[in-house]
């Protein structure tokens, strides 16, 4: 009677062991649903941005040659200005680490003066527009360096006695962007070193490169 009791008892464990998580699950509402999955992080693929900047053209390989050759002009006031102006550039992130775009900006200086009337100056006009490559390692974290390079072309107006001559040369720029904001926005730091091509020999040659240093908002989307 002993044996056939326990024997009983087992098979009434087991019955409950199988039966009894069946039927929960076939009743909703007695097991809790499992949870959802988090969803997957979104990168913010495009990246607009304006800014204001100066440019220290006394920094200029060539600034020495430039204020040399408006000396030996006969102009009694000479310098190397700081450039100031304006930009814009548009980017997209091509893989996990790269942003790739466009760069456009402007800049105007005073290079020399003279004292006979208002129009006796020497002042450049430059226009640069090129591509850009930039590290994007920092992923939302803010203020962190991000490595820049930009080629392109630079177009400089040159007015002497309010008459005024063109020349395009090619250009580099190298630097960092420091971004303070979140993933959507900011505000940009940017510091580079801007490398400009020669006049050709003859022509007046003024330094219009040297070192950058912009600031403005962005926006990525």
């Amino acid at each position: 009677m002993a044996t056939s009791r326990i024997a009983v008892a087992l098979a009434a464990a087991v019955v409950a062991i199988v039966l009894v998580p069946a039927v929960a699950a076939a009743q909703p509402g007695m097991v809790p649903p499992d949870p959802p999955a988090p969803p997957a992080e979104r990168f913010q693929r495009f990246h607009v941005g304006v800014h204001g900047g100066l440019r220290i053209t006394g920094l200029d390989e060539h600034a020495a040659a430039s204020r040399a050759q408006l000396d030996a002009y006969g102009w009694p006031s000479v310098t190397s200005p700081v450039l100031h102006g304006y930009g814009v550039d548009a980017e997209y992130l091509l893989a996990p680490l790269i942003d790739v775009g466009l760069a456009w900006s402007w800049a105007r200086g005073e290079h020399a003066a003279g004292t006979a009337w208002a129009d006796d100056r020497v002042r450049t006009d430059a226009t640069l527009i090129g591509a850009v490559a930039r590290l994007h390692w920092s992923r939302g974290r803010p203020f962190i360096p991000e490595p820049r390079v930009d080629v392109g072309l630079q177009r400089v107006r040159t007015v002497v006695h309010a008459t005024s001559d063109t020349r395009t040369t090619p250009y580099l720029r190298a630097g960092i962007d420091w971004r303070l904001g979140t993933r959507r926005g900011g505000v940009v730091l940017a510091v580079g070193y801007t490398i400009t091509g020669r006049a050709p020999s003859g022509a007046l040659d003024l330094a219009t490169g040297g070192l950058d240093l912009d600031l403005g908002p962005y926006l990525r989307f």
